[in-house]
């Protein structure tokens, strides 16, 4: 069992909680468009393994009459701001793997948004960064590796 589903919505404007139900997208109290989110990521399932894995646990022995398969469950809680309410109305239509990745993008414009003066977006991978006094973090990368991949590719391309 996999879920990646909006667990509360809240307006920004005006802090009321969001319903889904019957929701068009929009807060009916205020009229504001951009939400805070909460969105509950949990898996379950039964994973098989061999007999070696099994009898080469401690205290494997006492467990001998159990299944050969073990249950393992995972959950954990996501926030995000500054979504907006037609994104929301659309995320609750989309499959699994698009849900996961309007969350992506929704907290990558999030962080951009809320950068510090000393930290930068690196020009090749795209990572935020803390500025140092080196070459290439003042060249706007964030790591050596980072600006040498650069100068490699644009030298390719030139050829």
């Amino acid at each position: 069992m996999r879920r990646f589903s909006l667990l509360r919505v809240k307006c920004e404007s005006c802090k009321a909680q969001q319903e889904p139900k019957g929701w068009a997208g929009r807060c009916p109290h205020c009229r504001g468009e951009s939400f805070r989110v909460v969105i509950e990521r949990a898996a379950s399932g039964w994973e098989p393994f061999g007999l070696e894995d099994f009898l080469s646990r401690p205290g494997s022995a006492a467990l001998l009459d159990d299944p050969m398969e073990h249950y393992w469950r995972t959950e954990s809680y996501l926030q995000c701001g500054g979504v907006l309410g037609e994104e929301l109305v659309e995320f609750r239509s989309a499959p699994i793997e698009s849900r996961r990745r309007m969350y992506v993008e929704w907290k990558r414009r999030q962080l951009e948004a809320d950068l510090t003066p000393d930290q930068r977006i690196c020009e090749r991978c795209r990572v935020i960064y803390k500025v140092f006094e080196n070459r290439w973090n003042q060249s706007g990368f964030c790591s050596q590796a980072c600006r040498n991949a650069a100068a490699r590719a644009k030298r390719v391309s030139k050829r």
